[in-house]
């Protein structure tokens, strides 16, 4: 089973230093887009083998090129695309820093492998999504993040188990038909970008299992949650 931290929202950065002596190779963009070039792609495919079988404890990658949370658009989805194909050959987000660099200012991002160094997380992949108050619909910057826990998605071998959840502000009727409604529409989001449905099982608890205890009747925001628990199939028994 993969772990993801309880009430992580997002991406977060935990910025520890570019570390001076790691070898650092650019990943370019095609100029003015966020499509890697083809020699972008072969970079992190290089990257990804290296992680896996090179020498080292607890080898990591480092991405230069961090950004803030109200950073142009093109400056994220960069760094979207990069953790996506990081994510694709194999090197867990959790195996990611962000750290600031120059090389922002260009169509290019560094990026280095770290061989020895402790274990942290650096990149926080998020287990729910929140949504506003008597709302189902899943926000469009919620979407655009799920596109994380897809990413290295293997059709028959990967279970997504979508667990809706409510507040307490309405009655429990109510509470129980919008967690059912959010975890649909959750669903639906995972089936729009690749997923089986036959790789899905969605659930509802309503007002239940609050993840911040409430009395009845109070709006509570960590409570109108969604959370996706991802896991692996057991492989099938020969006969």
């Amino acid at each position: 089973m993969r772990y993801f931290p309880a009430v992580a929202i997002g991406l977060s950065a935990v910025a520890i230093g570019w570390p001076a002596t790691a070898q650092t190779r650019p990943l370019c963009f095609e100029p003015g887009t966020a499509q890697l070039t083809a020699g972008a792609y072969a970079t992190v495919r290089e990257v990804g083998l290296e992680m896996q079988t090179g020498p080292g404890r607890w080898p990591h990658a480092v991405l230069g090129g961090g950004v803030a949370d109200d950073a142009p658009a093109m400056d994220r989805e960069r760094i979207d695309q990069i953790l996506l194909e990081l994510i694709r050959v194999g090197v867990g987000v959790g195996r990611v820093k962000i750290e600031p660099s120059a090389y922002k200012a260009t169509d290019c991002l560094p990026l280095a492998v770290v061989r020895d160094g402790p274990p942290y997380l650096a990149i926080s992949e998020f287990a729910a999504i929140f949504f506003p108050e008597r709302l189902a619909e899943v926000a469009p910057d919620w979407r655009r993040r799920m596109r994380f826990i897809v990413a290295d998605y293997q059709p028959g071998r990967t279970v997504y188990r979508v667990q809706g959840y409510a507040d307490t502000a309405g009655s429990a009727a109510a509470s129980m038909a919008i967690s059912r409604r959010r975890a649909d529409n959750v669903a639906s989001e995972l089936i729009r970008q690749g997923v089986r449905w036959d790789d899905i099982v969605v659930e509802a608890f309503g007002e239940t299992r609050l993840a911040r205890p409430t009395p009845d009747g109070t709006a509570e925001p960590l409570n109108r949650r969604v959370v996706v628990d991802v896991r692996s199939r057991p492989a099938a028994s020969p006969r």
